[in-house]
């Protein structure tokens, strides 16, 4: 209102100059102010436009959100509306199973990041990590419907769908396979393997594919689980390490509008396993740590096992619950994505805590995928009491909830 009028009055005033000056001063006066309503309506716009297309794909009106999205997608919007909008449309490519233009899209930010941008690269997370749901949505489609992944004998339709459906996916395995060749000290491109890795997996038309893909699945555990040294050099693309009360953004200076709450369980039994609905098998990762390894600990029995040589080696102890052993706790900064999304929700990460109290591992597999990132690096960054058993510090394994609210 303020705004209002004084450009009101600046108006007048400018009225009675006289002359080409006053005709001069008068349509710079209006430059001005259409630039300054243009960019408050222009971001306005984007929201409303986004909502509308956010409404129009939950009726299944799948084309009119598309030519929503699509001119903003083309358009040089604001970085944070174009992680938003590239994650709607990849959405709703899977929901119309149009997989050439969903693998277009995920290699157009793929490339993109190979500018070292760190912005670019966690966009590239957060889009095939749409891709991994939306696949793991499709899947489950075909077992409401009563069908088999594997059966051969499906009709030509669903076995078209379904190859198109594992190129996609191999595509994307291909891609997080070169970007820990560049980077192996990004521990978020083995979780985002091992979770596209169980999705093949889900997806094996044999015998033999399947025990390929379990080798994968293990693989990619292996190294997320035991690879203490990606988790001690996580800090190359983790937010600063800061103390719990002034944690720093990994994107940039702002500081963030809202602070997470961790959600403390109530009477949660300390030998009960997390499950969640939104994953596969969310426990595997904290119970195994390899074959091998196994194989190992049972060979070299009869030398009783220290602390400084179970570490890769002994099953974690499954104890629950987290939060109450914490010793430090360090909250998940918002991500500007999220908050310009307005992602909302409860996130569970799953933690290895080493026999010194500190993460050896953590992942996600439950919440909004624009949250999980940033909870994964708070989780990475907590210190625990070590659990005793019979006067000896263990490994154990169990989780922590966080909850993003606006």
């Amino acid at each position: 209102m303020k705004n209002t009028r004084l450009s009101h009055v600046v108006w007048l005033k400018l009225k009675r100059v006289p002359g080409v000056c006053g005709i001069i001063c008068l349509l710079t006066f209006a430059s001005v102010a259409s630039a300054q309503s243009l960019t408050v309506t222009t971001d306005t716009d984007a929201m409303h436009r986004i909502t509308r297309a956010r409404a129009l794909a939950a009726i299944g009106s799948f084309q009119a959100a598309l030519s929503e999205l699509e001119p903003m997608r083309q358009a040089n919007t604001d970085a944070s509306v174009q992680d938003v909008v590239r994650i709607l449309v990849m959405n709703i490519y899977l929901q119309q199973t149009d997989y050439t233009r969903a693998q277009k899209l995920l290699d157009e930010i793929f490339d993109a990041r190979k500018r070292r941008d760190e912005h670019t690269t966690r966009a590239y997370f957060a889009l095939a990590g749409q891709v991994i749901n939306g696949v793991r949505a499709h899947v489950e489609r075909y077992r409401t419907f009563g069908l088999n992944t594997g059966d051969a004998e499906l009709p030509a339709e669903a076995r078209n769908d379904l190859d198109r459906v594992r190129l996609l996916l191999e595509r994307l395995i291909e891609q997080a396979r070169q970007i820990y060749e560049e980077d192996a000290q990004r521990t978020d491109t083995m979780a985002l393997l091992e979770d596209a890795a169980k999705v093949r997996l889900a997806l094996a038309r044999d015998g033999g594919e399947r025990k390929a893909w379990q080798r994968e699945v293990v693989t990619a555990r292996h190294k997320l689980g035991t690879s203490e040294t990606s988790v001690a050099n996580y800090s190359s693309v983790a937010p600063p390490r800061r103390t719990a009360d002034n944690p720093a953004p990994s994107g940039g200076s702002q500081p963030p509008p809202v602070t997470p709450q961790v959600v403390q369980p109530s009477q949660t039994p300390a030998s009960k396993s997390p499950t969640t609905s939104s994953a596969g098998t969310p426990s595997s990762p904290l119970k195994t740590s390899s074959p091998a390894a196994s194989g190992q600990q049972n060979s070299s029995a009869q030398n009783p096992p220290t602390a400084s040589n179970t570490a890769g080696t002994t099953k974690p102890l499954e104890v629950g619950a987290l939060a109450e052993r914490a010793t430090e706790r360090v909250p998940p900064v918002y991500p500007s994505i999220a908050r310009n999304a307005r992602a909302a929700g409860t996130v569970t990460v799953y933690l290895v805590v080493n026999e010194r109290g500190a993460v050896e591992s953590a992942r996600s597999t439950s919440g909004s995928e624009l949250l999980r990132g940033a909870a994964t690096d708070a989780a990475r960054r907590w210190k625990f009491r070590p659990m005793l058993v019979e006067g000896r510090p263990v490994r154990v394994a169990g989780y922590i909830n966080f909850n993003f609210s606006m």
